[in-house]
């Protein structure tokens, strides 16, 4: 078995950590999507209870 050069294996490494690296970027990135999409659900809601107040208000 040959021995294969020591920059291929500094690649490898490098690749890893780089692939590791997009991996935890893109998982901030949906955490992040999740805390706003929940942030804009209770907008959401406390506009819908606003308005069925002024409904009932016009009644």
């Amino acid at each position: 078995m040959t021995r294969k050069p020591r920059f291929y294996e500094q690649t490898l490494e490098s690749a890893k950590k780089e692939r590791q690296k997009q991996k935890s970027e893109i998982l901030e990135k949906i955490k992040l999507l999740k805390k706003k999409s929940k942030w804009l659900k209770g907008i959401k809601g406390i506009k819908g209870i606003k308005k069925t107040r002024e409904e009932w208000q016009e009644t």
